[in-house]
């Protein structure tokens, strides 16, 4: 568990101070979503460093099943995303711990509960704008984060976008549990 980062009880999270931040630039001052979240990072760089540990950590996160969100900026901003991983987030290289299903139609309802998730990319882009699904765009092999996933059976924190209401909502915690190559429409 040499990832954890403890906070003293007394003292407010992180991510509530990076969040507050966010918002105050954002709606009290007026900026752009990206100059909130980049204000807000480098107002706090401790906290940040301990938010963008928190997200490579694997389960569970601070969060309620249901929470919205208006932006990507915030699930980093809450320490369950790294921004700088679109789609699927991972742990220092090994396994999977969030994922965010932006294109709908890419993820097909799977059996007991499950899906199958079609990863990110130009080649998913192109299909969604075609209204086609595609899902050539995860390599799976041993060295694939989905697929290491798999074999450790950790759990993964989940989002879904809503593209009508431009949110994120967290839907909870999936596991990954069978990989294969779909080509669909």
């Amino acid at each position: 568990m040499g990832d954890l980062v403890n906070f003293n009880h007394n003292q407010q999270d992180p991510a509530q101070i990076l969040l507050a931040a966010f918002y105050h630039n954002l709606f009290d001052l007026g900026h752009t979503r990206t100059n909130s979240y980049l204000e807000a990072k480098n107002a706090h760089p401790n906290e940040f460093a301990a938010i963008s540990v928190r997200a490579r950590n694997n389960g569970h996160q601070e969060g309620v099943v249901g929470d919205t969100y208006l932006g990507r900026e915030e699930i980093v901003l809450k320490g369950h995303h790294n921004h700088l991983q679109r789609g699927v987030c991972e742990s220092f290289g090994r396994t999977t711990t969030c994922i965010i299903m932006k294109y709908i139609t890419h993820n097909h309802p799977g059996i007991a509960g499950g899906f199958y998730y079609g990863g990110a990319g130009a080649d998913i882009r192109k299909a969604h704008s075609m209204g086609l699904r595609i899902l050539r765009h995860q390599v799976w092999n041993e060295w694939n984060r989905g697929h290491a996933s798999i074999i450790a059976g950790n759990e993964i924190r989940c989002y879904v976008f809503h593209s009508s209401h431009k949110t994120y909502e967290y839907v909870g915690l999936v596991r990954a549990v069978a990989y294969g190559k779909v080509y669909t429409e």
